[in-house]
């Protein structure tokens, strides 16, 4: 009898010892912000090309090009020293969220007065579209080259002509 006493006892012990648990409920605060799309775009330098000469040599179908120093005389951008310091890509800085990645895409092709301009990014020319991750300040630089052809010479008029193109900038 002392012996299953004992027995109970002590798997009456096990047992209630088994039975105990607790549960605890914690919290956690997290401050959020919804920034909505903070990508921006700014020019940090211009795209420019020198002044282009169309006369009874330059054909339909010459080129100029802001990052090609060619030296062909067929070129709309004849290289001449004046010339090849007047030409260069536009470079743009974009920001937004630290290391996000984002795609970039050019629009299509500008005609005007005989002319047409086409752009590609010159890291990647002759994309239009391109993929980065923004550094950890959020911010990343491109280059955009220009490339223009004569349509029509005889649409060319002596006066200044503006042509535009559009960077588009979205996250992935």
């Amino acid at each position: 009898m002392k012996k299953t006493l004992i027995t109970l006892l002590i798997s009456g012990i096990f047992t209630s010892s088994a039975a105990m648990a607790i549960t605890n409920s914690f919290s956690v605060a997290i401050d959020m912000q919804n920034v909505g799309n903070n990508l921006t775009i700014a020019e940090t330098t211009a795209m420019v090309f020198p002044t282009i000469i169309v006369d009874g040599s330059t054909k339909a179908g010459a080129k100029c090009y802001t990052s090609n120093n060619s030296t062909s005389l067929k070129e709309l951008c004849r290289n001449t020293t004046a010339n090849t310091a007047a030409r260069h890509d536009g470079v743009y800085e974009i920001t937004g969220s630290s290391l996000a990645p984002i795609s970039l895409t050019l629009s299509g092709a500008s005609t005007a007065n005989g002319m047409q301009l086409s752009t590609s990014f010159a890291t990647s020319s002759p994309l239009t579209s391109v993929n980065h991750i923004l550094d950890a300040s959020g911010k990343i630089s491109d280059a955009v080259a220009g490339h223009l052809e004569l349509i029509d010479p005889a649409g060319v008029l002596s006066q200044t002509t503006t042509f535009t193109y559009d960077i588009t900038a979205a996250y992935n």
